[in-house]
This record gives structure tokens, C-alpha cells and sequence, in this order.
């Protein structure tokens, strides 16, 4: 059994031309580096039109999601779509963080983890020795994210590396950068003030880890609620700073400032040479102990590593894996390759 291909090239022709319009703005914003990274193709979709989602059993029955905001639209898309497929399943989403969808996942009350960060080592081991396995997690896309200030912060770019980060603390560093900025309307001095979301959430693990390096960032960081809440601070403070996606950014009252990167940084996920500012989006799953996977939750990640569940990303504005980072992602599972 496998989807109709007719429905496939349908959903692709629907929306070729808002990706192109998103890759078109993406570039827009796009970071700079010493050594031009490759280039995205126009629609990211188009190489993975031939990768049909291809079931092999209709499965039935409840599978919970939990886990990051920044998910959550797309994750509803994904229900959506494998509901269609598989009508007699069902998905819930609870709409939490990171932290609490992986901790989720962890206590069993979750299927599947929705991440915006990767998880750490220590996190592994713990979620290992409760669960007497690790939990698999592998790369579903990309939120591309990007920095911005008051509209009139005359800051032309953030030199940036991944020892030092784009603020760097002042301890032992000569001269402190970034400390503070200059006012355009009045050449005075104004605090830096990095705003992002609630600690807990993966957008502001990213934020610390990129603003302030390996060691992450020591000073103050304004929480708020949400990505836009974040963005309309920055709009209101004549120091303000943020990473946000690219819709929050196209807000009045901001301006966007690119990433100048030094050297080259080795990506985040497997098969993938991405620049810093796409940040990978997981999920995150218990495989059996032995035996096959349970057909949820094989059909849900084929069905998530398929070209309509990278539709169903595209549509909610983030950013498609590649035909070799899906590959990468089947060769972590264990699962065959159809190339």
C-alpha cells in the first residue's frame, strides 16, 4: 500500500510557490561567512517529491506528542496528514517545552518527544538508566532563526565563533565586546539587553549557547513568554537583542543584523554542513529492546521522514531536511535506504 502519488504532486504544486517566496526571504537574512556555504536550492521540497510516504500496515490506536512550541503547528500538520493515511490512529500534542516533552518521554506518559535542542549526554544516560534504553533522536528540520535589534541600532553585523560566541563575558577578555551599543539618535551608550524566550525552552538554550559561546552566556537574560512577546522588547528597547524565526522578525520596529562567522563550524546533525543559524528541530523516541519497533511508531517517523511530512514542516515556514539528511537520519534509526 502507499499514498497516492496524484495527492503527493497535488500538495507539491500547492505549494511551490510560498517555499520559494520563504527561501527567497530566508535569503534575505542570510549569514555570512569566510567561506560561502552551499548554496539552498530554490524550493527544498523539489528533491524530495519522489519520497512518497510508502505504509506498510495501517495502525490504530493513541500516540501522544509532547514537547516544543516551535513544534507544535508542525506537529499538527503531521497529524493531520497521518490521521488521513491512518484514520482509525490518533495523535494528541500537548503544547509544552523541550525540557517538559522530553521529561515526557522519559516518564512514558509521552511517544514521542518534540525538541528544539539537542539533548545532552548527562540527559541520555539519566533517560537510559530509567528506561534501560536510550531513547533515539534524530534531526526532522530546521527553524531558521535570526538576530535582531531596535530599528535604530547601528550595529552592521555580530562577528561570531563557537569558543566565544557574539558577547563574550568580560573576565579575562580584553577588550569586552558588545557590552554596550551605540544609540544612532544620540551617540550615547546604551546597556546590551539579550530578550528570548522562558528558560526551559529550546529557543533559549540555542540563544545562550550561540550569544555566549562553549561556556554560555553569564549575564541576564529577559524571559518572556513567547518569541513574539521577545521580539516586540526588542522593539521597545534601544539595546535590545534576540534570535528569533523568521516570521517574529519581520516585525515594525526592528531590524535584522547578520552573523559574520569566523571560521567553519562542523553542523549539528548528521549528513549536514548547515550554518549555525538553522537550528535542528528532533524528535525523539524509545526503540524495543528487541524486535521490531511498534508500527505507530514506525509508521509515524516514516511518515515525519517522508515528503509529506516535510511538507507539513514547509507549510508551517520551517525548513525541509535534504534528501541526504533524511538518508542520515534512516541510517541512525538503522532503518534501509531507497536512494
Amino acid at each position: 500500500m502507499k499514498t497516492n502519488s496524484f495527492f503527493a504532486a497535488l500538495y507539491l504544486a500547492a505549494v511551490t510557490a510560498s517555499v520559494i517566496l520563504f527561501a527567497a526571504a530566508a535569503g534575505v537574512a542570510d549569514d555570512t561567512r569566510g567561506d560561502d556555504p552551499p548554496a539552498a536550492p530554490e524550493n527544498p521540497l523539489a528533491e524530495l517529491a519522489t519520497m512518497e510516504y510508502r505504509p506498510t500496515s495501517l495502525v490504530k490506536g493513541p500516540l501522544r506528542l509532547a514537547g516544543s512550541s516551535t513544534l507544535e503547528q508542525g506537529a499538527a500538520f503531521w497529524a493531520s496528514g497521518f490521521m488521513q493515511v491512518h484514520p482509525e490512529a490518533t495523535l494528541t500534542i500537548a503544547r509544552t517545552s523541550t525540557d517538559a516533552g522530553w521529561q515526557a518521554l522519559v516518564d512514558t506518559t509521552a511517544d514521542v518527544a518534540l525538541l528544539s535542542r539537542g539533548i545532552t549526554p548527562a540527559e541520555i544516560a539519566a533517560a537510559t538508566t530509567k528506561l534501560g534504553r536510550p531513547p533515539v533522536i534524530i534531526a526532522v528540520g530546521f527553524d531558521q532563526l535570526v538576530w535582531i535589534v531596535h530599528e535604530k541600532n547601528p550595529v552592521a553585523a555580530l562577528p561570531w565563533n563557537p569558543e566565544t560566541g557574539i558577547i563574550p563575558d568580560g573576565a579575562g577578555r580584553d577588550p569586552p565586546r558588545w557590552s554596550t551599543w551605540t544609540d544612532a539618535a544620540d551617540q550615547a551608550s546604551v546597556p546590551v539587553q539579550v530578550h528570548g524566550s522562558e528558560p526551559g525552552s529550546g529557543t533559549r538554550r540555542y540563544l545562550e549557547r550561540l550569544v555566549g559561546g562553549e561556556a554560555g552566556w553569564p549575564g541576564p537574560i529577559t524571559g518572556h513568554d513567547s518569541i513574539t512577546a521577545a521580539a516586540e522588547a526588542i522593539a521597545a528597547d534601544r539595546g535590545g537583542l534576540g534570535l528569533v524565526g523568521m516570521a517574529a522578525a519581520g516585525r515594525p520596529g526592528l531590524r535584522r543584523v547578520p552573523l559574520e562567522i569566523a571560521i567553519g563550524v562542523d553542523g549539528d546533525v548528521r549528513g549536514s554542513d548547515r550554518p549555525p543559524n538553522f537550528r535542528p528541530l528532533y524528535v525523539a523516541v524509545v526503540p524495543p529492546t528487541e524486535g521490531d519497533w511498534p508500527p505507530r511508531l514506525r509508521e509515524f517517523v516514516s511518515y515525519v521522514l517522508s515528503f509529506p511530512g516535510q511538507l507539513d514542516l514547509a507549510k508551517d515556514s520551517l525548513v525541509p531536511l535534504s534528501r541526504g539528511e533524511i538518508h542520515a537520519q534512516k541510517e541512525r534509526l538503522g532503518w534501509p535506504i531507497e536512494r
